[in-house]
């Protein structure tokens, strides 16, 4: 069983997807109580999306008789109400809305996996949380996948492939054919391998005015003693630039000076009977 342990910063913003491989939602928080240790899922709303009235949907459960506590989640309130077959009433959102979705026992949880990896859209950091649950398809009330769709490219290319028993693999490039079966490549530019130029990040924040900034970070890490430093110690960095409050111009800087070493395209074959889900990510063995 692939086993792995994150503190809760870690896991915040960890994209969290069902056992069917639908995206559930992302870690906005843990909770921790006598019943349990919980993981807080939320979802994001952006203007001009519709989304489920949680005012009036809560009073209306509450004049059928329901009990329903004022810190109901989306999750909660959207399922009593399938129960008592009541219509879902929606609204649209005027500005971002960030709404407690679910909450999620530890107990429930696959794996938690967290790596850098790179494709067409640059370099960065995918952290996932898989269920042991379809709970996407239960609040959507939808059916779970009966059996795979036929693999097309199309519809794979690209798609972020997780292993239960490996962890995330990379993404998928293309079918591939073997002696009587197909299967999906997975691309495995994921990267440890490369470095942070630290002598070169901080000549860059020095020239754009940063002083204060780069005299806390020398002394911090010297960097004429640590001219490149390992990928790895990636999140002590960004940790590091939260504490001494730096502004978003100087994580941009940072991420400049992240180096992936380019080498020759590492992939892993996996047999399409391997294939447990494709929806939203591909799930394997």
């Amino acid at each position: 069983m692939f086993r792995r342990f994150y503190s809760v910063d870690e896991l915040y913003e960890a994209l969290v997807y069902d056992s069917e491989g639908l995206f559930y939602g992302y870690v906005c928080g843990v909770d921790f109580s006598s019943s349990g240790v919980f993981v807080r899922v939320c979802v994001r709303y952006s203007r001009e999306d519709t989304v489920p009235d949680t005012d009036k949907l809560r009073n209306i459960l509450r004049e059928r008789g329901v009990s329903v506590p004022d810190n109901a989640s989306l999750e909660y309130l959207v399922e009593r109400a399938r129960q008592e077959s009541i219509d879902i009433p929606y609204r649209v959102v005027e500005k971002e809305l960030v709404l407690v979705k679910g909450f999620v026992n530890v107990e429930d949880i696959v794996l938690i996996d967290s790596v850098y990896v790179e494709d067409e859209s640059g370099k960065r950091r995918v952290s996932i949380v898989l269920l042991k649950e379809p709970r996407e398809v239960r609040y959507r009330g939808s059916t779970m996948q009966s059996k795979k769709p036929l693999p097309t490219e199309d519809y794979l290319k690209n798609k972020l492939v997780v292993s239960i028993s490996k962890g995330i693999l990379g993404f998928v490039r293309e079918i591939v054919i073997g002696p009587g079966e197909i299967g999906i490549r997975v691309s495995k530019s994921i990267g440890v391998k490369g470095y942070i130029s630290w002598i070169g990040f901080l000549r860059e924040i020095r020239n754009k005015g940063y002083l204060d900034l780069y005299d806390k970070l020398s002394n911090y890490m010297d960097p004429y003693k640590n001219v490149r430093i390992e990928i790895g110690l990636l999140k002590s960095i960004e940790e590091k630039l939260v504490e001494l409050s730096a502004s978003k111009e100087v994580y941009n800087i940072l991420r400049k000076h992240i180096v992936i070493e380019k080498s020759s395209e590492v992939y892993e074959d996996i047999p399409w009977s391997n294939v447990l889900k494709v929806r939203d990510i591909v799930v394997v063995k």
